[in-house]
């Protein structure tokens, strides 16, 4: 009896995702509507048609997706799904914008006319520009070798705008070395791009009610966002404090978490994909569709 209630109340939920696909809109302001047709009837007075209005409106509400109890397991499936997701497109986003705002910089570094001596400071920083855009595209080496060579870099850039001091009577080379410094304030703001989308998901997921059921899952899932965190704060201090040997093992321990981190994330996704199948396949096509 039990897995016939359950078959039925999957295939209701996929067809409930069908029409929340297709039709969410016409369903939230036929929903909308009833809900306010019914308080109308029920003011008037009209109690027997208020309430059948207020069934029918109910019915409207869940097909639509508007869930009256904010701590059920339909609205929790959503936010959890939305929050894991997102948080994957912010952090790509954040890397994303950072190297197109390099980009920007370094196409501005190259308009700079300074005096003929210092032109090949101004090349050797383009020339470091480009290595850190290509050492920040994926799969360019191991983390910890990038995070040496980007301190590497980084010293590189600093001696250059040491020699461009010896020009401060010059506008552009003053333009050149103002450019220089953003540079490396950019460039040390890897720190928040890479850790900011990830502790904003594991607030996210702390503000989230959890039904009974999943309260164990849910917590899983905290505790190894909590620990990949953590391993990369780890890893960002001995990138910082350019410690070449801290920044290996930081390194391996980060990347060993991240392969933990991303199986527990998808395993949770898994499970949630086979109890509430229609509900996750309503977000992630409404996510293909934008």
């Amino acid at each position: 009896m039990r897995g016939i209630r359950d078959s039925l109340g999957l295939h209701a939920r996929r067809f409930r995702a069908l029409l929340m696909h297709r039709f969410h809109g016409w369903l939230f302001m036929i929903a909308l509507g009833l809900v306010a047709a019914a308080v109308t009837l029920l003011l008037d007075g009209d109690t027997v048609s208020g309430i059948s209005v207020t069934v029918i409106a109910l019915s409207a509400i869940w097909l639509a997706g508007i869930w009256p109890w904010p701590w059920g397991m339909d609205r929790y499936v959503l936010r959890v799904s939305d929050v894991l997701q997102a948080g994957s497109r912010e952090a790509n986003s954040a890397s994303c914008t950072r190297r197109a705002s390099l980009r920007t910089l370094r196409t501005m570094i190259e308009q700079v006319d300074p005096p003929l001596d210092c032109i090949g400071t101004q090349q050797e920083i383009v020339d470091r520009m480009e290595e850190v855009d290509y050492l920040e595209a994926e799969d360019k080496g191991s983390l910890a070798d990038r995070a040496i060579r980007m301190n590497a870099i980084r010293s590189d850039l600093i001696s250059a705008l040491v020699r461009l001091s010896a020009w401060q009577s010059d506008s552009e080379v003053n333009r050149l070395a103002q450019l220089g410094d953003q540079l490396l304030r950019d460039m040390a703001d890897t720190r928040r791009a890479t850790e900011a989308p990830l502790e904003e998901m594991a607030e996210r997921l702390r503000k989230i009610a959890v039904p009974r059921g999943w309260k164990g899952k849910h917590s899983r899932c905290e505790s190894v966002l909590g620990t990949y965190l953590v391993a990369l704060r780890r890893f960002n201090n001995a990138r910082e404090s350019e410690d070449n040997d801290a920044m290996q093992r930081a390194a391996q321990e980060l990347s060993v978490e991240q392969v933990a981190m991303e199986k527990s994330i998808n395993q949770y996704l898994d499970d949630l994909r086979a109890n509430y199948q229609g509900v996750v396949c309503h977000v992630e096509a409404s996510q293909a569709d934008s």
